[in-house]
Order: structure tokens, then C-alpha cells, then sequence
């Protein structure tokens, strides 16, 4: 299921850009950092976040671990996908 998400993310932010560019759409399209983390040691959120970085990697994604992050909260573990956007 993860890696269904995973996936789809990647092909919905491919074809904006491409039909961004292709139509000449002023949208303020950027690719932008997502940053998934974790706040707390919860097994669940963990695994949840393990899951997602393994697919991101199967996918073919940029992907670090991350052990910091630039949100104003602490963390304890984290993902940086390096390929999103936002408009």
C-alpha cells in the first residue's frame, strides 16, 4: 500500500510539472524538499516512516535520513524526499 502511495505521489507531481511546462501555466510551480518525521518514539509511526522510506527508494526517489530538520519541533526520526514541489 505504501509504496502505491509512494509511487502515485511521484506520477501526480511528473505530470503537473510536465503539463506546467507544456501549456506555459504561470503558477509558481517549484520542486520543494517533503519532509516526513517522526515526533515521538511510537512503534507504529516508525514503521509507518520505515515503510514509506523503503518505497521512496524502490520508486527511484532522492531520499536521505534525515536527524534534523528545519521545523520549529524536535524530532526523532525523519525522511527528506528531495523531489515534491508546490505551487
Amino acid at each position: 500500500m505504501v509504496r502505491k502511495v509512494v509511487t502515485s505521489r511521484a506520477q501526480a507531481i511528473d505530470y503537473i510539472e510536465e503539463a506546467v511546462e507544456r501549456f506555459g501555466i504561470d503558477c509558481q510551480f517549484h520542486r520543494r524538499p517533503l519532509y516526513r518525521i517522526a515526533t515521538t518514539q511510537d512503534k507504529k509511526t516508525i514503521k509507518t516512516l520505515d515503510a514509506e522510506h523503503e518505497a521512496m527508494v524502490v520508486a527511484g526517489l532522492k531520499v536521505d535520513t534525515i536527524e534534523n530538520s528545519p521545523l520549529p519541533f524536535s524530532m526523532e526520526q525523519g525522511i527528506k524526499n528531495r523531489r515534491t514541489s508546490s505551487v
